[in-house]
This record gives structure tokens, sequence and C-alpha cells, in this order.
């Protein structure tokens, strides 16, 4: 089945963070459509399942892989899988983000090695990813690069919609921490 309105058949789509809830809608969106998917995340035994799962669903070839998308030797070792699996992406999707132990932290309060994680993942990872891919695409004549961002990058959030929501497990109060908006 492909999707109705539009095909990918024949283009090969790298997709980081696929886990995620983007992630997951984006991925099953593309492999209907057509697309042959790398499916790039930080947990390699859940990115092959999930995989396994869409080219079940799909009949598409798909590959899960674990990347940390701001490590240099994690993103060598997947340029490595790329070539043993002749895997020439067209497409590349920045859509890694992550959150740190303490991201609802007071601004007052942040920790510096918590807003140090979130951009490696958040803003390092597309630049790694890019500066890895991007010579292929261009040897190849052409590909896409596409940066998924949040719309709190360009408007500030309005903290009253978080008011009384709590997540202590990354630090309290739910908002929208500077390093989501600056990410």
């Amino acid at each position: 089945m492909t999707h109705k309105n539009f095909t990918l058949d024949g283009r090969v789509i790298v997709v980081t963070g696929a886990l995620g809830i983007l992630g997951s809608v984006y991925c099953d969106i593309l492999a209907d459509a057509g697309a042959t998917l790398i499916m790039t995340d930080l947990d390699d035994v859940a990115c092959r399942k999930r995989a396994d799962d869409l080219s079940g669903k799909f009949g598409r070839s798909t590959f899960g892989i674990e990347v940390d998308v701001g490590e240099e030797n994690s993103i060598a070792a997947f340029t490595a899988y790329l070539d043993k699996n002749n895997l020439s992406p067209d497409i590349l999707i920045n859509n890694a983000a992550t959150k740190s132990p303490r991201f609802f932290s007071p601004l007052e309060d942040f920790p510096l090695a918590d807003w140090e994680h979130v951009m490696r993942t958040n803003v390092t990872g597309a630049f790694l990813m890019t500066r890895t891919l991007l010579p292929g695409m261009i040897k190849r004549g052409g590909g896409n690069i596409i940066n998924i961002g949040s719309i709190y990058g360009l408007l500030g959030p309005d903290q009253r919609i978080y008011e009384g929501a709590d997540y202590p497990e990354l630090g309290g109060a739910i908002n929208t921490p500077l390093v989501y908006a600056a990410s």
C-alpha cells in the first residue's frame, strides 16, 4: 500500500529520533509512501524491532540502528553501517531531541551540564548528521535535509498553559525552558 498523496519509492531516508512521538509518526507515513527508511535513535534493540515492524506492515526495506547524534564516534559507526548495507540517503530528517535530568528546573537553578546535554543532541546532533551525509548527497546530485524545530524557537511560550503540571523526575513544574527554545 502506498500513501494516497505522494510517493517516495526509491528514496532512502534517515530519520533521527525515530522512536519519539513525532519520529514514529514520520516513519509510519514515510514507509507507507514507499521510502526505504533508516531509523536512528538511542535504543538499538527498539530501533531494530520498530524497523522490522514497519517492514512487515508496509513491505518496505527498513533499517534500525542506534546512533547518538551528538557523538562523532557513534556517527562514524553509523557511516560504516550505511556503507556496509549500500545505503545512500537522499533525505535526512534531523528530528532527534532530548531532555536533561533537570530539564524543568527554574533558570536560576538550571545546571550548565543539563544545558550542554540538550544542546549536544538538539543542535550539535543536527550539525554532525548534516556534515556527515551532505557530501554524499552533493556527490549524487542533491538531496534534502529537513530540520525539525519547535514554534518556541520563534515565539516565546505562554507559561500559563503549564500551570499546575508537574514532572518531578525532570526537575519540577512543567514549563518551556530556555534551553528548549534556544535549541
